[in-house]
C-alpha cells in the first residue's frame, strides 16, 4: 500500500489494549488494522504446544461520540479464530472466520506464519467514508474473549476421566485427553479472560490515506 497524506493522527492505540491497531482511511473506506502479536507470549505459545488451544473471539463496533447523550453504534463486526498444535507433523493449526466472514484452515511450521496470517485477517475494513460525517466523533469499542477450550473439549476430558469413551488413534490421544483435564484443574473457576475497551476519538479528516 502507497500511503497518498498522513494526518497528526498518526497511529492510535490504547495504553490498556492487549493488542496494538492502527485506524486509517483504505481505498476511501474506514479502515482499521489490527495486529495481535502481543497475545502470542512465551508462555502462551509453550501452552499451545502442550495442547491447551487458544480460541479468540473479538466483536469490533464503530460509535459515534456524543457529550451530553448515549454513543449510537454505527457498525458492528464479528470475527473469530481456534488455535492448536497438531503433534502429528508438528505444526500450528489457525482455523479463523475474518471480518469479511471469508474462512482460513490451514497448519503451520512456525507461530511467526500463522501469527502473520491472523494479523493479515485482522483487517476491518468498515464502509465509505461518503458514508460519514467527515466532522463526527467516532471511535471503536473492543469486545475481545479468550478461552482456552470450549464445551465439547471439556465433556471430552470429562467422559475420558470418568472411562466414558476410549481414546483413538487420531489426534486425540489419551496424552491429550488427560492434558486437556490437568489444564481443565488448572482453570477451574476462572472461565474465558474478557477485554473490553474503547479506542481513541476520531474524525475522518484527520486520518491518514492510504491506497492499494
Amino acid at each position: 500500500m502507497i500511503c497518498i497524506s498522513l494526518s497528526t493522527a498518526g497511529k492510535l492505540y490504547a495504553d490498556n489494549a492487549p493488542f496494538e491497531y492502527d485506524i486509517f482511511i483504505y481505498d476511501n473506506r474506514l479502515t482499521a488494522d489490527i495486529n495481535c502479536d502481543r497475545l502470542f507470549s512465551e508462555e502462551m505459545v509453550e501452552s499451545i504446544k502442550e495442547g491447551l488451544p487458544l480460541h479468540i473471539d473479538l466483536m469490533v463496533t464503530l460509535k459515534k461520540s456524543h457529550s451530553l447523550w448515549f454513543d449510537p453504534a454505527l457498525e458492528k463486526h464479528n470475527c473469530s479464530a481456534t488455535i492448536e498444535y497438531k503433534p502429528f507433523g508438528a505444526r500450528f493449526h489457525l482455523i479463523i472466520r475474518s471480518f469479511e466472514d471469508s474462512v482460513i484452515n490451514k497448519s503451520y511450521k512456525n507461530i511467526d506464519d500463522l501469527q502473520a496470517i491472523l494479523n493479515e485477517s485482522l483487517l476491518l475494513v468498515c464502509g465509505d467514508r461518503k458514508n460519514y460525517n467527515s466532522e463526527d466523533n467516532l471511535y471503536f469499542d473492543f469486545n475481545l474473549e479468550l478461552r482456552r477450550l470450549t464445551a465439547q473439549e471439556i465433556e471430552n476430558a470429562s467422559d475420558w476421566y470418568s472411562g466414558e469413551i476410549e481414546s483413538d488413534s487420531g489426534q486425540k490421544s489419551s496424552n491429550f485427553q488427560q492434558k486437556i483435564f490437568e489444564q481443565l484443574v488448572d482453570i477451574t473457576g476462572m472461565g474465558p479472560v474478557r477485554h473490553q475497551f474503547s479506542g481513541f476519538i476520531f474524525k475522518l479528516i484527520e486520518l491518514k490515506e492510504v491506497r492499494p
